[in-house]
C-alpha cells in the first residue's frame, strides 16, 4: 500500500472506500443542497407599503454560495476527484463538485437566490424554502 498523511493506504481501505461511496455521495449531496447558514425561516425586510423583499438562507457550503449566487446550478459530484492528496480526503473524502453556469437560466437562477421577490405578487413562492437549482445528475443522491 502507499502511505499518505500517516494513513497506510491498502487493499481493506479501498474496499472500505468501496462500500462507503454510495453514503459519502449522499451526504455530500445533502451538505450542497440543504445544509444552509441559518435554520431560521427567510427574513422578512419591508421596502414599503405594497412590496417586501425576502432574504433566504444561503448554503453553508462556501463554495456552492459563490456559485449558485451567481446563477449556477449544482451539475454533478464526482467520487475520489479530490483523492490526491491528504488535503482532498480531510475537506471532501475525496469528492468534488462540478457547478453548471446555463446563460438561459442566469438571470432568474440569481434572482431567486438572493430572495428579491414582490410579496404582492400572486404567485410569489418566497415565503417556501429557497431551493438551490440541481441538475439531473445530483437527483438520485438526494433522494436516498
Amino acid at each position: 500500500g502507499t502511505s499518505m498523511d500517516g494513513i497506510h493506504w491498502n487493499k481493506d481501505c479501498e474496499d472500505l472506500l468501496e462500500t462507503l461511496e454510495p453514503l459519502l455521495m449522499t451526504c455530500a449531496a445533502h451538505y450542497l443542497v440543504h445544509e444552509k447558514q441559518t435554520s431560521s425561516p427567510p427574513s422578512r425586510v419591508s421596502v414599503s407599503s405594497t412590496s417586501t423583499i425576502f432574504h433566504n438562507p444561503k448554503p453553508l457550503d462556501p463554495v456552492t454560495r459563490f456559485h449558485v449566487g451567481n446563477g449556477a446550478l449544482v451539475q454533478d459530484l464526482f467520487w475520489k476527484a479530490n483523492a490526491s492528496s491528504p488535503k482532498g480526503w480531510k475537506e471532501s473524502w475525496g469528492i468534488m463538485v462540478s457547478y453548471r453556469y446555463d446563460l438561459n437560466a442566469l438571470s432568474e437562477n440569481q434572482r431567486a437566490y438572493h430572495g428579491h421577490h414582490n410579496a404582492t405578487n400572486a404567485t410569489n413562492t418566497a415565503t417556501k424554502d429557497y431551493q438551490i437549482p440541481v441538475s439531473h445528475n445530483i437527483h438520485p443522491f438526494l433522494s436516498s
